[in-house]
């Protein structure tokens, strides 16, 4: 059943409330809460303890901030493209492009402002900080505010300061070298990314890390490509006057610089995807010293690159693997366990017969795994993995959602292997049989065969219902049987305190014994007949079809 709370439990100063005010509390909503506020009560008190501290600082469990970093990746996501094609690329006659950039960059220095505004986790303990001036502190004083500040100055703003071409040019090399900074918010973009995805629940922790992992990669790559023009042109900001340097970069020498961008940047990427694999390519000479210094570091960052690409890819293949290699090492323990007990060839061939169709190449620990579950949870597992079973066996649609609840948690799960025998006749009865899958066959007690169940039957109830305490038939799995057996006091507890279910039992239970015990003399007076008078064939009459 799902709660959906419709009782203030906040007070009047939480109730009263501007929703523009309830999206900068810390949200009930919100996933990433947990670590810090796990009830609904220590959610209330930190709304309260954030009003009484700040009603203007935004939490940073809010719905505002979970939507707002979404809006971050975005934006980060085109910083990180969109900077160091400033700092390489002249974009001639594109002027959506500078009033895009332009556009970022305005909304880089609004994030900015919100960040003053945004309380923050304090580490090594369980408490988020909420006081305006510890929080300013914190940024202020942190690795981002100095970087976001000199990375978000608009290239544009330089035509504004500068008096002559010498200063343009200076400023311009300023810009372009301060808007590289920007790379390091490359951790914050994957940082939006995860909590993004942990707030809307589309991802896993393993696809995340393919995602992330992805995108460090691209833009490795892209701002590699673009400092291949980035760094002799930033050098010519700051000598304009040596021209013969300028004349001798590997840009000038391919005649690239007054091509289009698309196919400068073109260049550049095969030129730098050309250095990370270590591929020498003729048409790029190389001779200026800084060019020798940014091959050296593109070489380095793409051979740890490939190093990280192969580590993630081996790490995503053992994990996609782990339980195939968990029940590989199973096997070869009892393989060696099998040989050094010296056991037969036949009963070999059973256990991993049994094995194999217990854990279907994936070994886990159910054991463990079930006793962290609460008693709900184990409940909802259990009818879950009965789920054929109780649609298959009518029996159980005589019975309330309750009772059937309560009663799974007491079916036992059995595998039976071909010709191993499950009930056998004149044993004691303790319990009973629902068949899940497989197929069985039941025998009299003189061996004759005289019915097959299949998936949804039950079988074993006649000797407790008719207070025979002795079985009156074997039942002998055909093929690998995966069977839920019920004890005898669980079954009384559960099943027979309902009176439909005594009643079809009962009436089920009679008739399989009478069919059983005629069919039984039946075959003994054939056995007698075909000792004394030599008869081969005697016809017996039909079977039932719900025999036990």
């Amino acid at each position: 059943m799902h709660h959906k709370c419709t009782i203030a439990t906040g007070g009047k100063l939480l109730n009263n409330l501007h929703w523009t005010q309830k999206i900068r509390l810390v949200s009930i909503d919100n996933p990433l809460r947990y670590s810090y506020f796990r009830s609904y009560i220590a959610v209330a008190e930190e709304q309260i303890r954030h009003l009484k501290t700040n009603k203007y600082v935004i939490h940073p469990f809010s719905k505002f901030r979970a939507w707002y970093e979404l809006f971050l990746i975005y934006l980060y996501g085109s910083l990180l493209i969109t900077k160091p094609i400033d700092g390489g690329f002249r974009i001639r006659h594109t002027n959506s492009y500078h009033y895009y950039t332009l556009f970022t960059d305005v909304m880089a220095w609004v994030d900015i402002v919100i960040n003053f505004f945004t309380g923050y986790e304090m580490e090594g303990g369980k408490y988020i900080e909420l006081r305006m001036w510890s929080i300013a502190k914190h940024y202020a004083l942190g690795p981002y505010f100095l970087l976001d500040a000199v990375s978000s100055i608009p290239k544009s703003s330089v035509y504004i300061v500068a008096v002559d071409r010498r200063e343009l040019l200076l400023f311009l090399g300023i810009a372009c070298l301060s808007g590289l900074f920007k790379f390091l918010r490359l951790v914050s973009l994957i940082k939006c990314i995860k909590n993004t995805a942990e707030y809307f629940s589309v991802a896993t922790q393993g696809v995340l890390f393919l995602i992330g992992s992805t995108i460090m990669t691209l833009m490795t790559i892209h701002w590699m490509a673009c400092m291949q023009f980035a760094v002799p042109r930033i050098r010519n900001y700051f000598n304009a006057s040596d021209l013969d340097t300028r004349m001798a970069s590997w840009y000038y020498q391919g005649n690239l610089y007054y091509k289009p961008f698309t196919e400068q940047y073109t260049h550049c990427f095969f030129r730098s995807t050309a250095y990370f694999l270590n591929i020498y390519l003729s048409v790029y000479k190389m001779t200026l010293p800084e060019e020798y210094v940014l091959a050296a570091l593109t070489y380095g960052l793409g051979k740890i690159i490939i190093a990280f690409i192969w580590i993630i890819l081996a790490v995503a293949i053992i994990n996609s693997r782990y339980m195939n290699v968990k029940y590989a090492e199973l096997t070869n323990q009892l393989d060696e366990y099998m040989a050094h007990k010296q056991l037969p060839v036949r009963l070999r061939n059973s256990i991993k017969q049994y094995f194999l169709f217990k854990y279907r190449n994936r070994y886990f620990k159910e054991d463990v795994i079930v006793s962290l579950l609460s008693e709900n949870l184990k409940s909802e597992v259990s009818l879950h993995i009965c789920g054929s079973l109780i649609r298959n066996v009518a029996l159980f649609s005589d019975m309330t959602t309750t009772e059937v609840s309560k009663m799974v948690d007491y079916l036992i799960p059995e595998i039976f292997l071909p010709n191993d025998i499950i009930i056998q006749s004149g044993s004691h009865a303790d319990c009973m049989y629902f068949l899940n899958s497989g197929t069985v066959a039941v025998y009299t007690r003189s061996g004759k065969e005289i019915d097959h169940l299949q998936d949804g039957a039950y079988f074993g109830e006649i000797a407790i219902l008719l207070k025979n305490e002795t079985r009156i038939s074997t039942v002998v799995a055909i093929e690998i049987s995966h069977v839920y057996r019920l004890n005898k006091r669980d079954l009384r507890k559960y099943l027979l305190t309902n009176k439909k279910i005594i009643e079809k039992l009962m009436k089920n239970a009679e008739k399989k014994y009478n069919t059983i015990m005629r069919l039984e003399e039946e075959y003994k007076t054939l056995l007698l007949e075909k000792s004394l008078l030599g008869v081969e064939k005697v016809s017996l009459s039909p079977l039932s079809n719900d025999i036990e």
